[in-house]
């Protein structure tokens, strides 16, 4: 399987394209790729390409494109809300939304997240690489990190919504259309749990045990899949 990268201009097939410094690094830098072998281009907004490395030209990487652009898959309508929590596992589940085809992820802020602010340039690193590799061609949208109330309230959250809750029944599952709700470490207390059942989320359990976050992200959506 080809390498894939990160680079918002495709080329026609046949058209010469010279990649910015951040594709161009990790092409040439981090992965050392060899001249004249072939690589996927993909746009983050949901086409790619396949190219081939043909040279460089001050530092940046010179790509060939050798077929038409095409859509490729973009992501779902699942939309996931959550909280802040330390960094490894924050990034962990990131990475397993991204690969479960999550389309947007909304950060948010708990009142037992261990941290009270983040690092959203490398949230979006993260996204990237995650990207590259599952094979995704539209990276998930990552909204600001807001608090809790503000996040429930938020316009475009589809009508099926759940939050993760320990001691509800089971999750079912669902149809496209999904918000999901993720606690941090130690979980929403009853407050919030409360004001995300008046915002129309629904609680479900994912087993018998107490989950870490990126473990609850990935059985949420592994039961939202089917």
């Amino acid at each position: 399987m080809s390498r894939r990268y990160l680079h918002p201009v495709l080329p026609a097939p046949g058209a010469r394209l010279l990649l910015d410094r951040a594709a161009s690094h990790h092409l040439l830098e981090v992965c050392r790729h060899p001249r004249g072998a072939p690589l996927r281009l993909f746009d983050g907004r949901g086409r790619e390409a396949l190219c081939r490395l043909v040279g460089v030209e001050g530092n940046l990487a010179l790509v060939e494109g050798l077929q038409e652009p095409r859509e490729s898959f973009s992501g779902s309508w699942r939309v996931l809300l959550l909280a802040l929590c330390k960094g490894p596992a924050f990034e962990a589940a990131l990475r397993m939304a991204c690969e479960l085809g999550v389309g947007e992820v909304r950060p948010v802020l708990a009142a037992r997240s261990n941290l009270r602010r983040g690092n959203e340039d490398r949230w979006r690193r993260v996204l990237e690489a995650a990207s590259r590799q599952c094979g995704r061609a539209t990276l998930p949208a990552l909204a600001e990190l807001s608090p809790l109330p503000v996040a429930l309230e938020a316009q475009g959250l589809p009508a099926e919504r759940w939050v993760a809750t320990p001691t509800a029944p089971l999750a079912a599952h669902s149809g496209e259309d999904l918000a999901l709700l993720i606690g941090p470490e130690g979980g929403l207390d009853e407050a919030e749990i409360a004001a995300a059942r008046a915002a129309g989320f629904t609680p479900v359990g994912l087993g018998p045990l107490i989950l870490r976050v990126d473990t609850a992200v990935a059985a949420a959506l592994a039961r939202a899949l089917g």
